[in-house]
């Protein structure tokens, strides 16, 4: 990163734009991934409330 003072502005926005492609390109099965995680936690806690 040395010697991207002038830049960094640019340098930064330009990575958030490469993150931005890539999360649209991926998004769809890591949210899939996520979201499935999410809901069997949430299921998972649910029960175990509705047992105590």
């Amino acid at each position: 990163m040395a010697g991207n003072e002038g830049t960094k502005g640019h340098v930064y926005s330009g990575e958030m734009v490469t993150v931005k492609i890539i999360a649209e390109n991926r998004g769809s099965a890591f949210l899939n991934i996520l979201t499935n995680t999410d809901c069997n936690v949430i299921h998972e806690l649910l029960h175990r409330l509705l047992l105590l």
